[in-house]
């Protein structure tokens, strides 16, 4: 269940996904096994399996794999995720999960489409909307915004404050994704949500889905003087694999980003260089 819920709702790789034990894992009787789609008998010369999601998806993250990966590789992974994802084991909720583990592993075993797909892969890092941003005082937010601008009133479609998750209290429930699964995207390296499209499911079901958070880890921020070092640092964190969420973390894990964020705050403001905060000095951050 873990795996499902670490790929459910889909948007940015991975200490992967739980496997369940092996005594669950095995097809049950009668059940169809899930196969890579492949493209039609017609189109041996090119194929058209790879359709852009928006926002993107890291197919490279859903299977946990490095972009250089072979195919051989590529069809392990596939084997491996596709057992945990299955719905006969893992129930009817996990056919998205279970369609987004197919459609990474067609794409990635089809030289044509994964060309297409690294190719809009290096534009989606290159405009910083992935994890590999390094800019950490950059002013502009990582998340889309669908909301209602500065100039006009909140409304129906949202607030002029943005939500933000806390990845490392995060422990992966779905709820959030589930109820506005628009605005929120489950990341599939720890399974904790992310806030992608801001208010995108407009301000009842944003609302509604951050209540719905058993541990409060979701909370609304400032769209212009919060927002972009939250996410910037989340984005560092998960890069580090220092934000491992409220349900996987021990006691080695990563400093709250709203910690570390105040910490860099403090630092730009008195002029100093911004540093990213040793791993020895994280959990004492926010005194800094």
């Amino acid at each position: 269940q873990a795996a499902v819920e670490g790929m459910l709702a889909a948007s940015s790789g991975s200490k992967a996904f739980y496997a369940p034990p092996r005594r669950d894992v095995r097809p049950q009787r009668g059940s169809r096994r899930l196969q890579p789609a492949r493209a039609s008998s017609s189109s041996s010369t090119s194929s058209n399996i790879y359709k852009p999601r928006v926002p993107f998806v890291d197919l490279y993250e859903v299977l946990a794999l490095e972009p250089s990966a072979t195919d051989g590789e590529v069809k392990t992974a596939y084997r491996i995720l596709q057992k945990a994802v299955h719905p006969d084991l893992a129930g009817e909720y996990a056919s998205a999960a279970a369609a987004l583990v197919n459609e990474a592993a067609s794409v990635l075993t089809s030289p044509t489409d994964r060309a297409r797909f690294d190719r809009d892969r290096s534009e989606w890092l290159a405009s910083g909307r992935g994890s590999s941003d390094q800019s950490l005082m950059d002013p502009s937010p990582l998340s889309a915004w669908s909301g209602p601008s500065e100039d006009e009133p909140e409304d129906d479609r949202g607030r002029h404050d943005a939500a933000f998750v806390d990845e490392s209290a995060c422990i992966g429930c779905l709820k959030c994704a589930l109820i506005a699964p628009t605005t929120f995207w489950i990341e599939t390296r720890f399974g904790c949500a992310r806030v992608v499209d801001q208010w995108a499911d407009g301000r009842e079901a944003v609302e509604d889905a951050v209540a719905a958070c058993p541990v409060q880890c979701i909370h609304f921020v400032n769209r212009r003087a919060e927002l972009p070092l939250l996410e910037r640092v989340a984005a560092r964190q998960w890069r580090d694999g220092g934000s491992g969420g409220g349900a996987t973390r021990g006691k080695a894990a990563s400093s709250s980003p709203f910690a570390i964020a105040a910490s860099l705050g403090k630092r730009a403001a008195r002029g100093d260089l911004i540093a990213w905060p040793s791993r020895r000095g994280r959990a004492s951050s926010a005194g800094v």
